[in-house]
């Protein structure tokens, strides 16, 4: 869902024409039980 979630920011600020914009993956990424499966889900959004 973290996946889909940031390919839909990233498609809706380059339809308003934003060309710099920042924000934090903690933000966007679902909570885990532990750091390993926090860390798993990080390393996927770095590979966007």
């Amino acid at each position: 869902m973290a996946k889909r979630r940031m390919i839909s920011q990233f498609e809706f600020m380059k339809k308003l024409g934003v060309d710099r914009w920042c924000f934090h993956d903690r933000d966007i990424s679902p909570d885990g039980k532990t750091l390993a499966s926090i860390n798993s889900t990080q390393q996927i959004d770095k590979e966007m």
